[in-house]
């Protein structure tokens, strides 16, 4: 081979190398790059939990019917009642929800019901329910951590709801009842930092439970407030988080093209001296401990030549009349043969050559473009 040639060549090969090298280290950096904003966004989506305190009271006074025992009109809490000589009860509810952060923006609203529970005792299936509206539900925005105070009063008529179960119960001749009517007031507080998201909602409760269709009556307190600090979840927003996916995408785009390329380049830069030097590397490092490299020619004389299409059939051979394989290069670096020769003088043949390479290539150059 000529050495302008052989110049031509491993220039060909360098720039080749350089070049695969390059879109390979432009790929691992956009797959750096898709990774580093996965992160981001999974950063960037991952609720930010905020801290906030709060509690809830409720006061109320029972007003009685005129009646010969009592001087006052009302009767303060944490009394026990007589049922016939109650007027009606006025309940008044205290909420206030306060923020550990400052720029905190979240939006709350809040109803007052009335709900009337009727089962038997020490059964908690019900056998009768029925909800009123006492305040309507009313919603509002805090800002920057604002504390809020919700501040209602209820006028609670005790003998409608008293007479109704009393009628529901003679109708159904009903024995060993409990009914009780619960005022609750509902506070839902829904958290969000930058931008309106989806938000986890925070439902607190405050109730007052009062027995129905009995002589004489408590009436009790409760809530689901707890005295420590609650977490509200908080959305970081959806305007980067559409940033960030628009990225992921653009740099995917760009880096399965630059996949595409790479292969297409691969496959159309290869040369018949590339394919040739990585059929011969692929034998020698799977096969070389089956291989004895002859430095002189090999003369063919007085023996039938047989071609085997491929080396795996060499290597049955070999297995089969337990003789060596001898690789042998022609002086050129063009073209290498392995052979077996058997003691009955047949010789088998397995070749490689850049010339036989070339020709293949054409061939399929021609069949693609018909």
């Amino acid at each position: 081979m000529k050495k302008n040639r052989v110049n031509e060549l491993v220039d060909n090969q360098i720039k080749r190398k350089k070049t695969i090298f390059s879109y390979f280290c432009t790929i691992i950096i956009l797959t750096v790059m898709i990774l580093s904003l996965a992160v981001a966004f999974i950063e960037q989506n991952k609720p930010e939990y905020v801290n906030y305190n709060e509690k809830g009271i409720v006061d109320y006074k029972v007003y009685l019917r005129e009646n010969e025992f009592f001087n006052k009109d009302y009767l303060e809490k944490n009394n026990q009642y007589i049922a016939s000589l109650i007027n009606y009860i006025t309940a008044n509810f205290e909420y206030e929800l306060s923020m550990e952060e400052d720029d905190i923006k979240y939006d709350y609203s809040y109803k007052i019901n009335a709900e009337v529970n009727v089962k038997e005792k020490n059964n908690n299936n019900l056998l009768y329910k029925f909800d009123e509206v006492l305040v309507e539900e009313v919603s509002n925005t805090a800002y920057d951590g604002e504390t809020i105070t919700i501040k209602e009063s209820v006028n609670i008529d005790y003998n409608h709801y008293n007479d109704v179960i009393k009628r529901f119960i003679s109708v159904y001749n009903l024995d060993d009842i409990e009914s009780t009517l619960d005022i609750v007031m509902y506070v839902t507080a829904q958290g969000s930092c930058e931008e309106p998201t989806e938000n986890a909602d925070n439902e607190s409760t405050v109730s007052l439970s009062i027995p129905l269709t009995t002589k004489t009556m408590a009436i009790d307190i409760s809530s689901d407030l707890i005295d420590e600090s609650s977490f509200m979840a908080c959305d970081q927003g959806n305007d980067l988080s559409m940033l960030i996916i628009f990225g992921i995408l653009i740099v995917a785009g760009v880096e399965l093209f630059l996949i595409y390329s790479l292969a297409k380049y691969v496959v159309s830069s290869r040369t018949p001296e590339t394919i040739y030097e990585t059929e011969l590397k692929k034998i020698l490092n799977n096969y070389r401990s089956y291989i004895q490299k002859i430095n002189n020619e090999f003369s063919l004389e007085g023996y039938q030549v047989l071609k085997v299409d491929t080396f795996t059939d060499m290597l049955e051979i070999r297995d089969t009349i337990q003789e060596p394989i001898l690789m042998v290069e022609n002086k050129e670096k063009n073209s290498t043969f392995f052979l077996i020769p058997s003691k009955t003088k047949i010789l088998y043949m397995y070749g490689i050559k850049i010339s036989e390479i070339k020709k293949q290539i054409q061939e399929v150059n021609l069949n693609t473009d018909e």
